[in-house]
């Protein structure tokens, strides 16, 4: 609710009932009304199906001198007002909401009635949607550190959610607000979840699902929802890891085609650029068409995302092979590799201390390598030869430890560039090192 993008609708609003939401009566304009002789209307700043959102001032905050007086209104269109029906469903949006106590959910402060204008008081929010942000963010995502904080916030309010026993069911983009001071607030909690739950004689029966009165959005909405299936959280699992995937790429996983409408032979899921390769075995699980192969909890995908992705060991590990990396380059290696059979047909006992190296996982080579003896260069140079992917990925991974700044750019590039020089006097044919070296001069390579 950002009074800088006033005209912008906030969200679609997607309640069920047994009218047409389509505006045919005259608009009513509200500005410059007083609701209850204490919200003072000043400007419309979104509109939906059923209702409007306004920004209002709240005379009795600033009789208190409270120096940000204002509220967010949102009040049911006068088409709607007689209907019991639709009274409920927004009285039932404010009582699931008001049952949220999170930081990262907007608080609604009440639901009232004046001269036939039902609505909801709301937070007044200064910031802008994520739908916003993912436009701003074109065409390459926001880098990982960044989408990251939001992405930890927006996982712990469905986390707090689903303990309290309420799915979200409409989750996406326009529903999600990001403040000026980085913080998010999630709204329309539990409105769509209600009206699934509570489908009846006054539901519109439309299978159109890009009506607003579907009670949900297709682009998000699960296999399961599109199937007509009761909510659960499996539901706002599916959505949140497109949310996920749009913040990392500025794209939809699946073109904005409906779950259960996708073909994964034409249209495979793709990694977003910014996402490490660690973490996205457990984004695509989020994605998983089907609830049964889908990640069942979003703790899950918060801890993997929260997570150090790079053991220390494994740092130590690499700091060996860099150190340790001053041998001859890829070319002569391929002539003398050839050769090493015929060293290691030597004596029973030499064979015996030959097979002990062979046998030794990457990261115990890289502890005894400066074990093998000098005259054994070929067994070292066949061995760094055998364990050459595992060596490249260690390598990285040190990349990756390098100090950041808080905006996830690489403090030192020096260092950077260091380690991406040693490890290509081992492996210079090495494409991924190669890469790494020529983002290196980018300042958001590594982001």
């Amino acid at each position: 609710m950002d009074n800088t993008h006033s005209n912008t609708p906030i969200a679609d609003d997607k309640t069920l009932i047994g009218v047409s939401s389509n505006k045919t009566s005259a608009p009513v304009n509200l500005i410059g009304k007083c609701l209850k002789d204490r919200y003072l209307i000043e400007s419309l700043i979104g509109s939906g199906g059923m209702s409007d959102i306004y920004r209002a001032k709240d005379l009795h905050l600033e009789s208190a001198g409270i120096n940000e007086p204002y509220v967010a209104i949102k009040v049911l269109l006068q088409q709607f007002s007689s209907i019991p029906e639709a009274k409920q469903i927004l009285i039932k949006e404010a009582k699931k909401t008001q049952q949220l106590s999170h930081p990262n959910i907007i608080r609604v402060y009440d639901v009232d009635s004046h001269d036939n204008f039902h609505f909801i008081i709301m937070e007044w929010l200064d910031g802008e949607t994520l739908d916003q942000v993912i436009k701003r963010s074109k065409p390459m995502g926001l880098p990982f550190k960044g989408a990251n904080n939001l992405i930890q916030q927006i996982g712990a309010a469905l986390i707090y959610a689903h303990k309290m026993g309420i799915v979200h069911t409409d989750l996406k983009p326009s529903n999600i607000i990001l403040t000026r001071q980085g913080n998010i607030k999630i709204f329309d909690f539990g409105v769509a979840s209600a009206l699934q739950l509570n489908f009846d004689q006054y539901a519109i029966q439309n299978n159109d699902l890009s009506s607003p009165l579907s009670g949900f959005t297709p682009a998000y909405a699960s296999f399961e929802q599109l199937e007509g299936k009761a909510p659960c959280p499996a539901d706002d699992i599916f959505a949140f890891s497109c949310i996920i995937y749009e913040l990392l790429s500025c794209k939809h996983p699946y073109q904005r085609i409906a779950a259960n409408k996708v073909d994964l032979t034409k249209a495979p899921l793709k990694k977003p650029n910014h996402l490490n390769w660690f973490l996205w075995p457990s984004l695509k699980k989020g994605l998983a068409i089907h609830k049964e192969q889908r990640c069942d909890t979003i703790q899950k995908i918060i801890n993997d995302f929260s997570r150090v992705v790079w053991p220390k060991a494994l740092t130590a590990a690499a700091a060996i092979i860099i150190a340790a990396a001053t041998f001859q380059v890829y070319q002569t290696q391929q002539n003398e590799i050839k050769n090493l059979n015929a060293l290691l047909t030597l004596n029973d006992n030499e064979q015996g201390k030959l097979n002990a190296f062979k046998n030794l996982s990457t990261v115990e080579l890289l502890a005894q390598l400066d074990n093998i003896p000098t005259e054994q260069r070929l067994l070292k140079q066949g061995l760094l030869r055998e364990h050459r992917q595992s060596i490249i990925n260690i390598a990285e991974k040190r990349i990756m430890n390098v100090s950041k700044d808080p905006s996830g750019i690489y403090k030192n590039y020096d260092q950077v560039d260091l380690i991406i020089a040693d490890a290509l006097n081992v492996f210079p044919d090495s494409v991924r090192l190669n890469q790494l070296k020529s983002e290196a001069t980018k300042p958001h390579s590594y982001s």
